[in-house]
């Protein structure tokens, strides 16, 4: 496990509600980076985006997250991942009512590439954007079947 690569990936994104924490990293980075990978991200998003993270710009939460999808395609896609789903929400079916209002499931055929995504300056650019955007988010990690 390399520390200091999770120390600059903390350094890039923090860590709490809107990053992965330190033992969170060592659980992607420990994988196997030949595996394939499924990311499966729920959203709530915010009406109005945080200011503190878009550079003062006034944005609502979806274009704020449009903002951090313009660059996250594009370098999903280079790395060879792709996104199977992006959906907003019509409403809840089962579960906690409004409880998230966007979807997003990517994959990779290997772990490594979604490390090497969190690893490029341009993402970390953008990923204030998404910052901004969510109220709170799950973000879940698996294993294809």
């Amino acid at each position: 496990m390399n520390e200091a690569a999770i120390d600059s990936l903390l350094e890039a994104y923090g860590a709490g509600a809107h990053a992965p924490t330190r033992e969170r990293w060592q659980m992607l980075l420990a994988g196997d980076p030949n595996a394939a990978l499924v990311v499966t991200n729920l959203f709530r998003i915010r009406e109005r985006a945080n200011p503190a993270w878009t550079g003062g710009e006034v944005l609502s939460g979806f274009e704020s997250m449009l903002r951090y999808a313009a660059v996250s395609d594009g370098k999903v896609a280079a790395l060879g991942g792709r996104f199977a789903v992006r959906a907003i929400s019509q409403g809840t079916l089962i579960g906690d009512e409004g409880a998230w209002n966007l979807v997003a499931v990517a994959e990779y055929p290997k772990r490594g590439q979604l490390v090497r995504l969190f690893e490029d300056p341009e993402y970390q650019a953008a990923f204030h954007f998404r910052t901004a955007a969510v109220e709170a988010q799950q973000v879940m990690l698996g294993t294809p079947l």
